[in-house]
């Protein structure tokens, strides 16, 4: 009791946590991506994942993915529109890098109506720094739209991302 009361750090008789969770998800990805398992397996396992299971594989999307697997996924989990901001999030700053327009309108959206800076400093980023003028574009009429709807500190922020 005095380690775990008094004392700094965790006791040397604390277990460190283990888990396989994201060793799974990662097996998973690879099994579809490898085309051993079909989107529908995929979706039986992926059904059941948390938030957290989720952003791992979104996150961890290889650059190797096509067009077709990528539509596939939107497809199959309903990931533009979703109303989960963190995958949300996930979901669009990938849509972003690989240039996947169909999630444009609902990334718009979410622009519109979401203000976290956590989120939005980052898909304002990724916008602008496209190598695309007409994204480039398209994200400065979004940020016309959103930006009286933003607090002011986030504003400013964005304005800042928007000039560079």
């Amino acid at each position: 009791i005095e380690a775990w009361v008094y004392k700094a750090g965790l006791p040397d008789t604390a277990r460190n946590p283990e888990s396989d969770a994201f060793a799974m998800v990662e097996d998973r990805m690879g099994y579809w991506l490898d085309g051993k398992q079909d989107i529908d397996t995929l979706k039986g396992v992926a059904n059941k994942w948390s938030t957290h299971e989720w952003l791992h594989f979104l996150n961890n999307l290889p650059e190797t993915m096509t067009e077709v697997q990528f539509a596939q996924l939107d497809e199959t989990f309903s990931l533009t529109g979703t109303q989960n901001a963190e995958t949300a999030f996930a979901w669009y700053m990938q849509a972003i890098k690989r240039g996947y327009e169909p999630a444009y309108p609902d990334l718009e959206e979410f622009l519109m109506t979401v203000g976290r800076g956590k989120f939005i400093y980052r898909l304002y980023g990724a916008l602008h720094n496209s190598d695309r003028e007409d994204l480039q574009m398209w994200t400065a009429d979004i940020y016309e739209a959103a930006r009286p709807g933003y607090h002011p500190i986030a504003q400013r922020r964005i304005d800042d991302i928007l000039a560079k």
